[in-house]
C-alpha cells in the first residue's frame, strides 16, 4: 500500500472540525490544575497550530477555513444599543466646594454622585424632586484597614477588566518578536516546545506571556496565573 504524502494528509484534514476540536481542548484546559497534564495538552494545541500554519503557508489552504479569525468575521454586525446614561457634568464645583458627577438617566432621571470628606453621596432626582439619597462612608469602604484601604489580594474577583487589559497590552509578545528576541527559529515546530517551558500562549490574541517573571509585581503574577487558567476567554 502506498503511503500518503504529507501534503495528502494535511489537505485531507477536516479543518472546520479541527477548529472545533481545538476549541473543546482549550475549554477543557481551563479546569485542569495538574501542571504536567496541562503542559502535555498545551503541546497538542501547539501541534494543531503547526498543522494549521503548514496548511496555509505551505499548501495554500484558505486561512478563513483553517483558523478561527474572529477579528475578520464581518458576516454579522453587532448593533450597539443607544446609551441610557449620559454624563452631563463632571468636575469640582467651587461654589459648594465639592467634586460631583451629574448623570442624565433615561428621560426623567438625574443622578448626582458627590464626594464629601466623609465619603460619597448619591442623589437621584425625578423630573424635579429628590426621589432617593444614599450615603457611603469611607470607613465602610476601608473596613479591612481604615488606614491602608482595601487589601488587594490575588483573588480573581479583585481584578478589574482595566487591570487585566493593561497586563495583556504590557506583557504580550507576538511569535515572531519573541523568537527573534530569544534567538530561536521562528517556525512553531522549532520554537513552541522551548517557549512553553517559560511562557503560555493565548490563541485569541496570538501572543505569548511569561508564566513567571522577576519583573512582575505580585499583582501581575496573580493576574498571569488567573489568565493562564482561563485562557480561552482571551
Amino acid at each position: 500500500m502506498k503511503a500518503n504524502t504529507a501534503e495528502e494528509i494535511i489537505l485531507g484534514i477536516d479543518f472546520p472540525l479541527l477548529k472545533e476540536q481545538k476549541k473543546s481542548l482549550l475549554k477543557l484546559m481551563e479546569d485542569i490544575d495538574n501542571v504536567p497534564l496541562l503542559e502535555h495538552l498545551e503541546g497538542i494545541v501547539v501541534l494543531i497550530n503547526e498543522i494549521q500554519d503548514s496548511a496555509v503557508d505551505t499548501y495554500g489552504k484558505d486561512e478563513n477555513e483553517v483558523f478561527d479569525l474572529h477579528e475578520d468575521d464581518t458576516e454579522t454586525e453587532t448593533v450597539q444599543p443607544e446609551s441610557y446614561f449620559k454624563i452631563v457634568h463632571s468636575g469640582y464645583q467651587k461654589g459648594i466646594e465639592r467634586e460631583e458627577i451629574q448623570v442624565h438617566g433615561g428621560k426623567n432621571a438625574n443622578i448626582f454622585l458627590i464626594k464629601t470628606d466623609e465619603g460619597f453621596v448619591i442623589d437621584v432626582y425625578g423630573q424635579n424632586d429628590l426621589i432617593d439619597t444614599m450615603a457611603i462612608f469611607e470607613d465602610t469602604l476601608n473596613e479591612n484597614d481604615p488606614l491602608e484601604g482595601i487589601e488587594e489580594t490575588g483573588a480573581p474577583e479583585n481584578f478589574s477588566d482595566v487591570e487585566v487589559e493593561e497586563y495583556l497590552k504590557e506583557w504580550g509578545q507576538k511569535h515572531s518578536a519573541i523568537t527573534a528576541e530569544l534567538g530561536l527559529r521562528p517556525s512553531h515546530a522549532d520554537s513552541d516546545e522551548i517557549l512553553m517551558e517559560d511562557y503560555f500562549y493565548l490563541e485569541g490574541r496570538k501572543e505569548w506571556y511569561p508564566k513567571n517573571s522577576s519583573m512582575y509585581t505580585e499583582r501581575q503574577q496573580a493576574i498571569a496565573l488567573f489568565i493562564r487558567n482561563d485562557r480561552d476567554k482571551y
